[in-house]
């Protein structure tokens, strides 16, 4: 089970969403690119993307690598139509595939290099989508997950107040199948699995300065935490109080905003593995 559907949003909020996805990855490409590349990408001849969404991280790396072929797999129909849009119908560098995580749609032992980012989050079977993962992984090769953990989010001024909110969105989330604290279990996840070996995990977080902060914009984190409805049902599943949220929404992420000086973070989970070789 999946809890993010793309194709089940409004056609606004697919705009907004693409917009998003695609800045995303913009924003630490640099980082996503070297780790990539240090840690299996390079030299890979056949790489898979699960879950490629818009279809930017296949563009960056196949625009590097010019004799590696990239492959990416998603399950929703509208968002492989504006990948396949933007990436040209014609690019024999790229090929798109409609399927589930899953229950991948290739053979066993086909891609040199298999990675995932923010896909495991949304799965109710994290487990199952690294099975599929190093099952179509050849021997020898990489796997890699790419995940956020909302328990590391930081904020300054008033970090315990919206640190609420935050936790009661990773509790929200998990009543309805989705694990906002995934980059934590990422070690765990691999370690265990039985054809996997070498397993670590690289913590990443964005340099912070000035720049940083663009014209008072919610972050992201808090913006996924108070929803369309301003927390509202956060409130309703009883893991917030209204007098907090009210406060939140009115007292404390205005303040925050305005301050010239304020502080958020939140890190990034990178972890590899390699397919143990029979």
């Amino acid at each position: 089970m999946q809890t993010y559907q793309f194709d089940n949003f409004p056609n606004h909020q697919r705009n907004s969403e693409i917009e998003r996805l695609t800045t995303n990855v913009d924003s630490h490409s640099k980082t996503l690119v070297d780790l990539l590349l240090t840690n299996g990408l390079y030299g890979s001849n056949e790489v898979l993307d699960v879950g490629c969404g818009t279809g930017a991280m296949l563009q960056l790396l196949a625009s590097l690598l010019e004799k590696t072929k990239f492959h990416g797999v998603d399950n929703s129909t509208k968002i492989l139509e504006t990948a396949k849009n933007t990436i040209g119908q014609t690019n024999e560098k790229i090929q798109l595939t409609h399927g589930d995580a899953c229950n991948l749609p290739y053979p066993d032992n086909t891609f040199d290099f298999v990675f995932t980012r923010l896909v495991l989050m949304h799965n109710s079977n994290p487990e199952q989508v690294i099975d599929e993962m190093v099952r179509v992984c050849k021997p020898g090769g990489t796997i890699c997950a790419i995940e956020i953990d909302d328990g590391t989010q930081l904020f300054h001024p008033h970090g315990e107040e919206l640190n609420k909110i935050v936790q009661a969105h990773i509790q929200f989330s998990k009543l309805h199948g989705t694990d906002r604290t995934m980059g934590r279990k990422l070690y765990s996840l691999f370690s265990k699995h039985s054809h996997t070996e070498e397993t670590m995990v690289i913590i990443q977080t964005s340099d912070y300065s000035k720049d940083f902060i663009q014209n008072n914009e919610l972050p992201t984190l808090l913006k996924f935490a108070l929803g369309n409805d301003d927390g509202r049902r956060l409130v309703e599943a009883n893991l917030l109080t209204e007098e907090d949220r009210s406060e939140l929404v009115s007292t404390f992420i205005p303040r925050f905003l305005a301050s010239p000086h304020r502080f958020e973070s939140c890190s990034f989970m990178y972890a590899f593995g390699k397919k143990v070789a029979t």
